[in-house]
Parts: C-alpha cells; sequence; structure tokens
C-alpha cells in the first residue's frame, strides 16, 4: 500500500469523520517531537477519544497554532497542555474541541525495526571493539 499525502485541513476532516463513527485512522507519523514513543515513519492508529475528554499521559492528534501535532496530554481542563516528549520548549494550550482522536498502537514498519537492530548491533559491535583495543 502507498502513502496517501493530505494536507492538514484534509487530514483532520478525514481522521474526524473516520473517528467519529467509531473507526480506527492510522496514520504515518513525521517528526521527531515524541520520540521515543513514537519516531518517524511509525505507523500510529487513532482512536476515539474517551468520555469526558482526553486523560493526561495520552498521545492525541490536535489542531494546534502551527499545525496538526501528535503530542502528549500534560493536563486535561477547560484547556488542554500538550507536549511532544522530545520537545523541551514548553507546553502548548488547546481547546478539548480541536482534538480529535487519541494514539490506540503504534505499529513500527518492519524496514525500520530491521535498521534499528543494525545500529544497535553495530553500536554494540563498536564498543566491544573499543574495549578490545584498549586491553590490546
Amino acid at each position: 500500500m502507498s502513502d496517501l499525502y493530505l494536507d492538514d485541513q484534509s487530514l483532520w476532516d478525514l481522521a474526524a469523520e473516520v473517528i467519529g463513527k467509531g473507526g480506527l485512522f492510522e496514520l504515518r507519523a513525521r517528526g521527531h517531537c515524541m520520540y521515543p514513543s513514537i519516531a518517524d515513519g511509525d505507523l500510529v492508529a487513532l482512536g476515539p477519544i474517551r468520555a469526558g475528554g482526553p486523560l493526561p499521559g495520552e498521545v492525541v492528534l490536535a489542531r494546534t497554532n502551527s499545525g496538526l501535532r501528535l503530542h502528549r496530554v500534560i493536563s486535561a481542563g477547560e484547556v488542554l497542555r500538550l507536549r511532544g516528549d522530545a520537545d523541551p520548549g514548553p507546553a502548548e494550550t488547546v481547546e478539548p474541541g480541536n482534538v480529535c482522536g487519541r494514539v490506540v498502537a503504534v505499529r513500527v514498519p518492519l524496514q525500520t525495526k530491521c535498521l534499528r537492530r543494525l545500529r544497535a548491533l553495530a553500536g554494540a559491535f563498536v564498543r566491544k571493539s573499543n574495549n578490545w583495543i584498549r586491553r590490546s
């Protein structure tokens, strides 16, 4: 299956319609703000928000001043405070109506899994080699 690229508004409308009917909406994450929970290229499934709104700790698809974001809910109330896991900056605030789904699953594509494993093995090999060279 190939990727379909949509502008923010079209993506929001489609996700809201699918999730609003109780379905799951899958998209490919782009960027590094949610690393290591969600990496660039991971497939993310979004489901409906629980009754009562998103809970702190959940990752949601939100419409912010800077565009659509997959961010973690830091606090919930009249407004939601959101932040990416890898983002040291201040949390963004959004109205609950600007959230249309919560992350219910993250799938790492097989090629990405293989590359991550190879990097880990290469790193372990380099560390072992450095230890061996120091002992010689």
